[in-house]
């Protein structure tokens, strides 16, 4: 029964490092986007600022908006503004609103996530 008890033990411990954070993969996924957005941004600087009506040009402001919200529901799930300057995440403590909070970052990284898949098919 020991050995049993020791395998169980280590695939909890295998589980909990393979899942990070619901804070980590969302900063994670974040950046990448943005990373993403920059780079569309400065292609289109000049069409953008000559004709900002052109489909890409709304497209890139959406996803700036987009990714705005997306960080401001990070903060907000991590507790306070002085994450985002590098201090460590406090989701709260309550475990229903720590659920609410987490579902709505989920949502607005999928939101950030679906327009920047939209903004990469236009910018092509």
């Amino acid at each position: 029964m020991k050995p049993l008890a020791i395998l169980l033990a280590f695939w909890l411990a295998l589980l909990a490092w393979a899942c990070p954070p619901p804070h980590e993969s969302a900063r994670d996924t974040i950046a990448f986007n943005k990373g993403i957005l920059d780079s569309v941004q400065a292609d289109y600087l000049e069409k953008c600022t000559a004709n900002p009506e052109q489909r890409i040009c709304q497209e890139i402001n959406r996803a700036g908006n987009a990714h705005n919200l997306a960080i401001q529901a990070l903060i907000v799930y991590c507790g306070s503004p002085e994450f985002e300057a590098g201090a460590p995440c406090t989701p709260p403590a309550n475990k229903e609103v720590r659920k609410q909070l987490h579902d709505k970052l989920k949502v607005a990284v999928k939101n950030l996530q679906e327009i920047i898949r939209n903004l990469k098919e236009i910018a092509q």
